[in-house]
């Protein structure tokens, strides 16, 4: 598909779109519940299209000895640079991905993209970048970075700031740790796996000790294509999204495959742990172990081999990770779910509460 094809879909947006809901603004969730697994949880039975209000610290009381959630540990980095042209100007940018040790594909937040060639100097001279191209999606630039004295991971850690979404509250001094889930371990993710950060220490000692075995997998949030949100007339027309590396290890893999053989239910907290898993699933419903790029586009009529229930915030009208609920738990019924969880004044988005589909 054309980068041309890819902006058409993205401008081609009405309120008659099937994945359109009126959010009210005061509903946005600007700070976190504290403790985090006091925040709601709504859930949705799809079999019977039962539902609950309940809270999270409550999803043992949902899962059976021997089911396994399966969590994403990766951790935010802070990403978004400012800094100059080479020929006068500022412009800032997002490191959404790394390609490999040098090599970033990058969002440009500035209204004058930069050009293949440019050169951009960061944090007053500690990082340099040369503009190698457009990303073949057409939505960013792949850059190279470099730094002088050759610690570029050390230099980003000085000279970056963590990307926090404008329709959020700005982050307060100390604030950092609302970003990131209790469990974060392997840094590369530019924002938060959001369902994560309602899981606490005490809610996955009570899984565990119910049976429950709880499992890692690692997917770096790194969203660089298909910003806009996507016309529910043009859904079927998009094949695949934006990467994001991922990992999932032999002992996770074993731990899933082991549930699924006995009947057990996968339970993935969040869109990332789904879009993971059904990437490594095998055709025979297994989760294959492995390294890699993912840019699977989970939307309705796709197969959902491996997770049998999610955990995932409420997302924002029109999105991808909307859609993949969609596809999970039916467009209808989410839909209607979510008109529902607005009746009734739930939080949305990053910092609000959640929805268990069961």
């Amino acid at each position: 598909m054309t980068s041309a094809l890819k902006q058409e879909i993205r401008e081609q947006i009405s309120s008659k779109n099937e994945y359109f809901y009126e959010l009210p603004p005061e509903l946005i969730a600007q700070r976190p519940v504290r403790p985090r697994d006091d925040a709601a949880m709504f859930v949705m039975h799809r079999s019977t299209g039962e539902r609950e209000l309940t809270q999270i610290k409550n999803l043992p009381d949902y899962l059976d000895a021997g089911d396994v959630v399966v969590i994403n540990d990766t951790k935010v980095v802070p990403t978004v640079l400012r800094g100059v042209r080479e020929h006068g100007g500022q412009i800032v940018i997002r490191l959404v991905s790394r390609k490999n040790e040098n090599t970033w594909d990058c969002a440009v937040d500035t209204a004058r993209p930069p050009s293949p060639g440019d050169r951009l100097v960061f944090g007053e001279g500690l990082i340099e970048a040369t503009v190698l191209d457009r990303n073949p999606e057409g939505t960013g630039f792949l850059m190279s970075l470099r730094t002088p004295d050759g610690n570029l991971r050390q230099a980003i850690g000085k000279a970056a700031k963590y990307f926090h979404p404008l329709h959020l509250a700005p982050l307060r001094d100390g604030d950092e740790d609302i970003l990131q889930t209790v469990y974060a371990e392997y840094e590369g993710s530019f924002q938060s796996p959001s369902a994560g950060l309602h899981i606490t220490q005490r809610l996955l000692d009570a899984l565990r000790g119910k049976g429950i075995s709880v499992v890692e997998i690692t997917q770096h949030v790194g969203r660089l294509d298909n910003p806009g949100p996507l016309a529910g007339d043009h859904v079927n027309d998009v094949e695949t999204l934006y990467e994001e590396w991922f990992r999932v290890t032999d002992e996770t893999a074993r731990v899933i495959n082991s549930a699924k053989e006995t009947g057990n239910r996968v339970i993935a907290i969040g869109t990332t742990v789904t879009r993971t898993l059904e990437t490594c699933a095998t055709d025979d419903c297994r989760v294959k172990p492995g390294t890699g790029w993912s840019n699977l586009f989970l939307k309705p009529g796709s197969q959902f081999r491996i997770v049998d229930g999610l955990l995932s915030n409420f997302q924002s009208p029109k999105i991808t990770t909307l859609i993949l609920a969609c596809a999970f738990a039916g467009t209808d019924e989410v839909m209607d779910f979510y008109n529902e969880a607005v009746r009734r004044g739930l939080r949305f988005l990053e910092y609000g509460d959640a929805a268990l589909y069961l």
